[in-house]
């Protein structure tokens, strides 16, 4: 058994440092985000989708990760919804991930991205509150700044 689990952890760490895995990361970070912004202000996906101009299907391939979203896409979205997307770099060192748990709980349960959203849109606070000096560099946070 130690075996299979220190083959499982090499494999977890060779996949986890692929941009592949990176940039997924970041697109299930900002779904997550703009999911739980629309729950805050009591918007539907209907009334979203015609504020972006788009089709309520298009949306949900968005926020559940189905559509690749652009630097433009993200812009066209934080701006409609009158935020401003934050990108953070910071030295492999030092990043922590803050939501790590999260994402492995998501990764090996099988619950659908409705249950996930909320689940996360629950717990953010929680962890916000213990987390707020240990930023990792691939969340994505929206800040009602102005877009320059």
């Amino acid at each position: 058994m130690a075996t299979y689990i220190g083959k499982w952890d090499n494999f977890k760490k060779e996949v986890e440092n692929t941009p592949e895995f990176l940039s997924e990361k970041i697109a299930m970070k900002i779904s997550l985000e703009i999911d739980k912004h629309l729950e805050n202000i009591e918007m539907s996906k209907k009334d979203f989708a015609k504020l972006l101009g788009v089709s309520k299907p298009y949306v949900s391939q968005l926020l559940q990760g189905e559509n690749n979203m652009t630097i433009y896409t993200v812009c066209k979205i934080a701006m409609a919804l009158d935020l401003q997307p934050v990108i953070q770099f910071k030295e492999q060192e030092s990043c922590s991930d803050p939501l790590e748990e999260d994402i492995e709980k998501i990764t090996n349960a099988n619950i659908s991205y409705n249950e996930i959203a909320k689940w996360q849109s629950d717990n953010i606070e929680d962890k916000a509150a213990t987390e707020i000096d240990r930023v990792d560099s691939t969340t994505i946070p929206f800040s009602k700044a102005p877009l320059l």
